[in-house]
């Protein structure tokens, strides 16, 4: 487990649920989220996640590729592949969220279709990668540690496009956007559904807080 979560160059208190509450006030606007968009939802984070934010005030949609039946009225499936370019497309194109939160393993060619287009759809975009980014390490992880991607001289490896040097292509292309609303969030580990309890992680660009405030990097 991370000690604490790092966002820029501050240090902010450790939580065990950081999406706790999603309808806080987010820093640096005065608005808050009512409507959010979860992409890959219906696996045993994105389900944790949705009873987690069924219990505010936020309106919840999931893509699910099967027909689902929700007993909530604040959440609701829409039946598609959120991998179909077209189908998200069409999806943002007709509704309007406040956040996308993007469980979706993409390849690297997959996300560089998509990825501007989710930061123009949204006030906020949250990118859910993982610590196997990261190259091996003695020390405890930061948002500064190595990633594979960019120690690894093993240029067979480095020409796949395998699950660590995808995410960290995919974290690049969103640094390099020149945009700011957007969330990476590095997941340590999970449990299944029967344990789902906490999610360690830390984020880079904005923080999510027990409070659920988000914090812009300075």
């Amino acid at each position: 487990k991370c000690s604490a979560w790092v966002s820029g160059n501050r240090k902010v208190s450790k939580t065990s649920n950081p999406f706790k509450v999603l309808d806080a006030p987010i820093g640096g606007f005065m608005t808050y989220i009512r409507s959010v968009l979860i992409l890959g939802g219906t696996g045993a984070m994105g389900t944790h996640l949705c009873k987690q934010l069924d219990s505010g005030k936020n309106e919840i949609t999931v893509t699910s590729r099967k027909e689902r039946c929700s007993d909530s009225s604040k959440l609701r499936y829409i039946r598609g592949n959120a991998k179909d370019i077209l189908f998200i497309r069409k999806l943002l194109d007709e509704h309007t969220y406040d956040v996308i939160i993007d469980f979706m393993s993409y390849t690297t060619k997959e996300f560089r279709e998509r990825y501007q287009y989710f930061l123009n759809a949204t006030g906020q975009y949250i990118f859910i990668s993982s610590a196997r980014v990261y190259a091996e390490s003695s020390s405890p992880l930061t948002e500064d540690s190595p990633r594979l991607l960019d120690v690894c001289t093993d240029q067979r490896y480095l020409a796949t496009d395998e699950y660590a040097l995808s995410k960290a292509r995919q974290e690049d292309m969103l640094t390099a956007s020149g945009k700011k609303n957007y969330t990476i969030v590095f997941f340590v580990k999970y449990f299944s559904l029967k344990k789902a309890s906490e999610f360690p992680f830390f984020s880079k660009g904005f923080s999510l807080l027990s409070a659920g405030i988000m914090h812009p990097c300075a």
